[in-house]
């Protein structure tokens, strides 16, 4: 596994189609705008200054699974400095992401979101176990994954990779570094 820029690239995982974005209906459901850094102040180049064009047409659909509200809004950022249209779902807690999991494949189910991004660290239930959960829907099981955690550890890095994400993304203290996700996201929805 080789290191660069706080992530790490893990194996690939196909990726599915996207059917629908009802499976946002009961979430906090938003859509940040493709463009440009919009940033009032204009003292702050854009990470990329022409984003891609088909992923700024695309609207994708994102699930996030966060409890900390700053590296959500961080998230929220680097996406709309990425120029990456997305719907947002986010869920706070393991044992929602689950619950949600499991209606992947209940009769009717909610439709499968491109991307996932998973911390390790939530409440109630961890970020490992329900990518374990993830990983067991029929499905739901080949959504690619980016881990996301402050955690330094080879160990989580391998059990990130046994539980097929696509990456591990090192949180980093500061507010460039962590913005670096939307390169991440970006090289991923172009599969």
């Amino acid at each position: 596994m080789g290191y660069s820029n706080g992530y790490i690239r893990l194996p690939s995982t196909p990726v599915p189609g996207w059917a629908s974005p009802s499976a946002n209906a009961s979430s906090n459901a938003i859509e940040v705008q493709s463009g440009s850094n919009q940033n009032p102040d204009g003292d702050r180049d854009s990470l990329s200054a022409f984003p891609d064009e088909n992923l700024s047409q695309q609207v994708y659909s994102i699930l996030i699974i966060e409890d900390n509200p700053t590296d959500i809004f961080l998230i929220k950022e680097a996406l709309r400095i990425h120029g990456i249209r997305a719907e947002l779902q986010i869920i706070e807690d393991g044992e929602q992401a689950i619950r949600l999991f499991q209606r992947l494949d209940s009769p009717g189910g909610l439709s499968c979101p491109n991307l996932i991004l998973l911390d390790i660290n939530l409440p109630r239930t961890n970020g490992f176990e329900a990518l374990g959960r993830l990983r067991e829907s029929r499905k739901g099981g080949s959504i690619p994954v980016i881990v996301m955690s402050s955690s330094e550890t080879d160990v989580d890095r391998l059990h990130a990779a046994n539980l097929q994400a696509r990456e591990y993304f090192q949180k980093p203290p500061d507010y460039e570094g962590f913005l670096q996700i939307g390169l991440v996201i970006e090289r991923i929805l172009r599969g």
